[in-house]
């Protein structure tokens, strides 16, 4: 209850301190001007990807709001990835075939792009960190699922997750290198 009743206000406080902003940047400082007072941290389900996702949050009064989109990201593939055997063999067909190679990019298109165009500090900048962020999806679910490097296999999830997510997290949100 006691949870469910911060998740609520947050949610509150979130929707109204961000309402009317037109970019990610403006939204997170416009919420973090609202809320300067209590560190906390949220665990809740977000619709930034397509089929629905987990979103860590954590606000600091020292550095303000925080999502942790790499976490997010790298959680919600690995899960897709660990049920859903057709992206394997889309992925092993993508490498070698137009048709496959399409509707990765259309995975591509309907879920990293998305993410990366909302979170992104500059919006041109999307398509290529959306890019960049494949790489590394994609990379691992080559050498994990597909190729099944003994090492990659090796990793828990929580390993897989403390590895990618910061580098995810930096193409998505870092200022320009």
């Amino acid at each position: 209850m006691c949870c469910e009743r911060h998740t609520l206000a947050l949610g509150i406080v979130l929707a109204v301190a961000a309402a009317g902003c037109a970019s990610a940047a403006a939204r997170i400082e416009k919420v973090n001007r609202a809320m300067r007072k209590t560190p906390f941290s949220a665990v809740g389900t977000t619709t930034a990807f397509g089929h629905g996702g987990v979103q860590y949050i954590v606000w600091n009064p020292a550095q303000g709001l925080h999502i942790r989109i790499g976490r997010a990201l790298v959680t919600h593939f690995l899960a897709r990835w660990e049920e859903d055997e057709v992206l394997t063999a889309l992925l092993r067909v993508g490498v070698t075939n137009q048709a496959g190679a399409e509707r990765m990019q259309g995975i591509f298109r309907d879920q990293f792009l998305p993410v990366a165009r909302r979170v992104c500090p500059d919006p041109e900048q999307a398509p290529a960190r959306a890019a960049l962020v494949a790489t590394q999806v994609l990379g691992m679910a080559l050498t994990r699922y597909v190729l099944r490097i003994p090492p990659a296999v090796a990793l828990h999830r929580e390993e897989v997750v403390a590895w990618l997510a910061p580098t995810l997290q930096r193409y998505l949100t870092a200022p320009n290198p």
